[in-house]
């Protein structure tokens, strides 16, 4: 038999930690879940009429694990993407660094230039996404 305290212990830890990365998401993963439960447990007398599913042995935890994961799983995939200027711009760098137009020094310095720019677009957009407390 499974120790449920030492399943809802690690459960508790990982939605608090899904919590404080992607709150919305997780949020509306959890209430999915529960209600998504509810719907189950209101048509358990249909869905148990088909034999081959068994409905019985899934409790709420399964049904809020499924809704977590999957209103989090868009954040998980696009985690490390760069944006599409970025690309263009390093690309852009490579090439003119190929063809000769532009020394190594020279590119190195347009890196740097091409980070600080990325740096301060991140903290401008996180700057006006906390609103500001009176």
């Amino acid at each position: 038999m499974i120790d449920m305290d030492a399943v809802t212990k690690y459960l508790k830890i990982s939605t608090d930690i899904l919590f404080v990365k992607n709150p919305v998401a997780t949020s509306m993963g959890t209430l999915f879940g529960i209600i998504t439960h509810g719907l189950f447990g209101l048509f358990s007398p249909v869905i148990q009429s088909i034999q081959s599913i068994q409905v019985i042995s899934l409790n709420v935890f399964h049904f809020i694990a499924l809704g977590i994961f999957g209103f989090n799983i868009k954040g998980w995939k696009n985690q490390y993407k760069v944006s599409l200027e970025i690309e263009n711009a390093i690309a852009f760098i490579n090439q003119q660094e190929k063809k000769g137009l532009i020394s190594e020094l020279e590119a190195r310095q347009q890196y740097r230039a091409l980070i600080s720019q990325a740096v301060k677009n991140v903290v401008v957009k996180s700057e006006s996404t906390v609103s500001p407390q009176k």
